[in-house]
């Protein structure tokens, strides 16, 4: 009888084990919210900071686009006698005062101007899916961080769940009602058990400092996490999301400003074959000479290159831009298909590891846990094997690691989907 009542306590203490299995953990630590963290790393990331004065660089390059000539100036002292240099000697001498300036062919600068503005624009759209795929990668990383502890406080509950079986068997073993293998194969699986901790503590080290890294901070600084973390339903119109990529992905804005870019310079090229305008005028001043009674004289004019381009390089160029536009818009063609497949293997991702954590936290889990009381109750009674108590726990394990990942699972593809998309999934 005393053998007996030692063996319930035994029950009786894994019991309550078992129960509190699902339990909350991480008591008193702040929790960090990881869109703020993700706002964070936008801010202070110094690689986003160099593509930001990049941008302001090529608004002032803007502004400088426009070609318009200084004037030109001139005076001379023109067709003086080489045997007296004086202004009298001879009607055709004369100071000549006279200013050119080159206009501009009609069109060009506003194209110039409008090739460096798209190119602006191409920059800032790339800024922003800079920082789409950064949110993104720190949210990710964070709650991979997350399932990372939580994984580790269910390897720790089993930990001590596998201690007190280690009791029960050994208390068997010692009144000879076990083999010694019995035991021996619960302590390999609690040292196997405690080997995976080891496993958390560096995946835990290694995340902390990839974010902390990309904050631009210390990489010792503590991130809180949430102890349990509920999982996010799916988008109850997922197929809306297909839409509404095409209008807020920062990516394919920057792939389709490429295109128009390359147009622009086509433009640009076939426009700058024609040559640009040059006006002029001048003033001469004479003197009386002879029967010449010196009047002075104005002069204006107009010059202009003739468009010959015997090595059709600006021909060259235009086509050059046009094939380049044409191999953009296959790229932007080729990113929306891309980001379509990606999309709806996130959405299916999502879905089902919500699923998942429906079956496993109603019925799976719950079913698990009485599994293994009814094992040990069994065990207790010499009416079950010890591989009947071995395999119930390493299910129970294995559910309580699988619906863990798959909450959090769901959260990641959250974030997929937001980075996607460009926005919130489940903005209005």
């Amino acid at each position: 009888m005393k053998k007996r009542g030692k063996i319930g306590i035994f029950y009786v203490a894994v019991m309550l084990q078992i129960s509190v299995l699902t339990g909350p953990g991480f008591a008193g630590e702040v929790i960090d919210d990881p869109r703020f963290l993700a706002e964070r790393a936008v801010d202070v990331n110094p690689s986003l900071h160099s593509v930001r004065e990049r941008i302001r660089a090529l608004e002032y390059e803007a502004d400088s686009v426009e070609i318009f000539r200084d004037p030109v100036i001139s005076l001379e002292y023109s067709n003086v006698p080489v045997d007296s240099f004086a202004m009298g000697d001879s009607p055709m001498t004369g100071i000549q005062f006279s200013i050119r300036q080159t206009l501009p062919f009609p069109g060009k600068n506003d194209r110039r101007r409008d090739v460096a503005a798209v190119k602006t624009e191409a920059w800032g759209y790339q800024l922003d899916e800079q920082q789409n795929m950064l949110r993104a990668a720190v949210e990710k990383a964070y709650w991979n961080l997350t399932l990372t502890r939580q994984l580790r406080a269910i390897t720790e509950r089993h930990v001590e769940l596998v201690g007190q079986l280690i009791d029960t068997v050994r208390f068997k073993y010692q009144i000879g009602k076990v083999e010694q293998h019995e035991l021996l194969r619960m302590e390999l699986l609690r040292k196997m058990l405690r080997d995976d901790l080891a496993d958390y503590d560096l995946r835990e080290r290694q995340l902390t400092a990839e974010i902390n890294g990309v904050l631009h901070r210390a990489a010792d600084v503590n991130i809180g996490t949430p102890a349990d973390a509920a999982p996010v339903a799916p988008l109850s119109d997922p197929s809306r999301m297909h839409e509404v990529f095409r209008k807020n992905r920062p990516l394919l804005a920057q792939l389709q400003t490429n295109v128009d870019i390359h147009r622009k310079s086509a433009d640009l090229a076939e426009m700058d074959r024609w040559p640009d305008l040059t006006v002029m005028g001048g003033y001469r001043v004479r003197t009386e000479s002879g029967m010449d009674p010196g009047t002075d004289f104005i002069t204006v004019g107009v010059s202009i290159p003739i468009p010959f381009d015997f090595k059709h390089r600006y021909a060259a160029m235009r086509e050059d831009h046009a094939t380049q536009a044409a191999a953009a818009q296959m790229e932007y063609d080729a990113a929306v298909d891309r980001i379509a497949t990606e999309l709806e293997v996130a959405l299916a991702a999502w879905e089902r590891a919500y699923q998942k954590t429906e079956l496993y936290r109603s019925i799976l889990i719950p079913e698990a846990e009485k599994t293994l009381k009814a094992a040990m109750t069994a065990y207790q009674s010499d009416l079950a094997d010890f591989s009947s108590l071995y395999q119930s726990e390493l299910q129970l394990l294995e559910f309580d690691r699988s619906v863990t990942e798959a909450g959090i699972q769901t959260r990641i593809q959250r974030v997929t989907v937001a980075a996607l998309i460009g926005r919130d999934p489940q903005m209005r």
